[in-house]
C-alpha cells in the first residue's frame, strides 16, 4: 500500500491513534499496581506520527517508524484506554474542603477531596502553608481569606481549587446586660462562644440558679446592693445592681403658714436626727430614694417630718420606720 498524505493539523489531545511509548506505575503496600500514568506518547494517523507542535498545533508530521512503540506490558489503543492486562489509571482528582472558626483566630479545615491524591499543599492566604491532610491554622486578625488547596494526582501534577473564607477573631469571656424595673431585673446573658455551656447565677440575695436560658428575670427581695455573678465555662462576671425603689412618706398638712417641710432621718429612732430634705409648702408626700439620700437600705431606718417657716419649726410629726431593703 502507498504511503498516505499528512492529515490535518490536531489537538494534542489526539483525535487519532495514541499510543503511549513511557508511563509510570503506581504500587500499594503490598506491592500492587494501582494505578498507571501516562508520561509519554505519541499521536499517529496512518502512517504519519506528529513530531512537532506549536500551541495545541502539529506543525510537522513524519512517517512513523516504530514498530514496537511500547515496553512489556502493552500501550494505550485509541481513546487513551489502557489494555485489559494493567489495572485502571488513578481516578480524578477533584480538590474540595470545608472549614469551621475555632476561637483565638484558629480554623479548622476539612479535607472532603474526591479521589485518590498522593498529597496536599494548602496555601492559607496569609503567607503560609501546610501539607497535612486536615490542617488547623491560626490566623493572627480577621477578615477575607482565599485559601488555595492543591489535590496532587502525581509528583508534579496537580488540580487546585481556590476559595474565599471569612475568619472572625472569637473570644471567650462571661458577660451579661440587665434592665431594672422595681425589684425585679432583667438579664440577658451575652456571653460570647459559649452558648451550650451551663450556667450558675449568684445573685447575692441568697438565690442562685442553673438555667441554659440566655434570658430571664428575677425578683430581688427589696432594695440594696447586690452583687451578681454569673459563672460559666470557667469564666466569671460579677456586677453590683442597685435596688433603688422610691419609699413614699405622707403626712397631714396641718399648717396654714409654712415657707415648707423638713424631713429628717435618723437610724435609731431616738437621737442624731439629720435633715435629708426640704420641700415647698401645701406638700404633703415625698418620695425617698436610698441612691440620693446616701441612706443605708439594708437596715432599720426612721424618718419624721416638721413644718418650717421665718419665724422657727414646728413639733415633730410622729416617727415612721422601714425596713427598705435587705441584703
Amino acid at each position: 500500500m502507498g504511503v498516505t498524505d499528512p492529515p490535518n493539523p490536531v489537538v494534542p489531545t489526539c483525535n487519532y491513534t495514541f499510543k503511549c511509548i513511557r508511563w509510570r506505575e503506581y504500587y500499594d503496600n503490598n506491592g500492587h499496581v494501582i494505578g498507571v500514568e501516562c508520561l509519554k506518547g505519541i499521536c499517529l494517523q496512518g502512517n504519519w506520527v506528529c513530531k512537532k507542535w506549536k500551541g495545541l498545533l502539529c506543525l510537522e508530521w513524519v512517517l512513523a517508524k516504530i514498530e514496537n512503540p511500547a515496553p512489556p506490558g502493552g500501550s494505550l489503543p485509541p481513546g487513551g484506554l489502557l489494555p485489559p492486562n494493567l489495572p485502571p489509571p488513578l481516578p480524578a482528582v477533584i480538590p474540595s474542603f470545608s472549614y469551621s472558626v475555632l476561637l483565638e483566630g484558629n480554623v479548622q479545615f476539612y479535607n472532603t477531596t474526591l479521589g485518590l491524591a498522593l498529597k496536599y499543599k494548602w496555601e492559607f492566604g496569609d503567607g503560609y502553608i501546610s501539607y497535612l491532610k486536615n490542617p488547623e491554622h491560626k490566623y493572627s486578625s480577621p477578615g477575607l481569606y482565599n485559601v488555595v488547596l492543591k489535590a496532587y494526582k502525581s509528583l508534579t501534577s496537580y488540580e487546585t481549587l481556590i476559595a474565599g473564607i471569612n475568619v472572625d477573631i472569637l473570644t471567650q469571656s462571661a458577660d451579661f446586660t440587665y434592665i431594672i424595673g422595681g425589684f425585679t431585673v432583667w438579664f440577658t446573658d451575652t456571653s460570647t462562644s459559649l452558648k451550650y455551656e451551663p450556667r450558675t447565677w449568684v445573685f447575692g440575695d441568697g438565690h442562685t440558679l442553673k438555667t441554659s436560658s440566655l434570658e430571664f428575670y428575677h425578683t430581688f427581695p427589696g432594695n440594696g446592693r447586690y452583687e451578681v455573678k454569673l459563672y460559666v465555662g470557667g469564666f466569671i462576671k460579677t456586677a453590683i445592681i442597685i435596688i433603688d425603689t422610691e419609699i413614699l412618706l405622707t403626712w397631714d398638712d396641718n399648717s396654714d403658714n409654712e415657707d415648707g417641710f423638713i424631713i429628717e432621718h435618723s437610724l435609731d429612732g431616738v437621737s442624731n436626727w439629720l435633715q435629708i430634705a426640704v420641700t415647698g409648702p401645701n406638700i404633703n408626700s415625698y418620695g425617698i430614694t436610698f441612691a440620693t439620700t446616701g441612706i443605708d437600705s439594708t437596715v432599720l431606718n426612721y424618718f419624721r417630718v416638721k413644718a418650717n417657716n421665718e419665724s422657727g419649726d414646728s413639733d415633730n410629726s410622729n416617727i415612721a420606720s422601714c425596713n427598705c431593703g435587705v441584703i
